[in-house]
């Protein structure tokens, strides 16, 4: 039996880099919403107070923190589960799947929500600044499909992560190693 989760390591190590980074988009959220006026930025707290395409900024942000920080690092218990608790190694084709899910799943959430709070701050410091609504949705609608296109993405990542999960449970259950 395994005593460390080569792929659980992995995972949880990008997932302490994406903490970091939500903690870098925090603080500089933080920053502007201080100082930003200074600056001629608007702040971020009162475009998602704002509502509306303002809400966009805030929905990135959790998203990146469920799915970026917390839905990675919870992914590393379920390959510390088959590689540690079952003692089956990720090798082959498994290896291939588990790559495609750490790599896939990171950039699909890290470049959707980063988009989403980009598209946030457009959008709603547009319509603080009176912009008409039919203008504010022209400026940030050309975010929606690479917002999607990084979902797609990630969401690929998942598929194949959880096709080797599956598949390598289904193999130990069988008997097999």
């Amino acid at each position: 039996m395994h005593h460390e989760s080569v792929w659980a390591r992995r995972f949880i190590g990008v997932a302490i880099i994406q903490g970091a980074a939500a903690f870098v988009i925090a603080a500089l959220m933080l920053v502007l919403t201080l100082f930003g006026a200074s600056f001629g930025i608007t702040s971020p707290s009162r475009i998602v107070a704002s509502g509306s395409a303002g809400t966009w900024m805030f929905v990135g942000f959790s998203g990146f923190l469920i799915v970026g920080v917390l839905g990675v690092g919870l992914s590393a218990l379920f390959y510390h589960y088959i590689e540690v608790v079952r003692g089956q190694r990720y090798d082959g084709n498994y290896k291939l799947l588990a790559w495609l899910h750490l790599i896939l799943m990171n950039v699909g959430a890290s470049g959707a929500s980063w988009l989403f709070i980009v598209a946030g701050h457009v959008g709603g410091a547009a319509q603080l600044a009176g912009i008409p609504q039919a203008q504010v949705h022209e400026r940030i609608v050309t975010f929606v499909l690479p917002i999607a296109g990084f979902m797609a993405v990630g969401a690929i990542g998942v598929f194949f992560g959880g096709i080797g999960y599956v598949l390598k449970w289904r193999k130990g259950s069988a008997g097999g190693a």
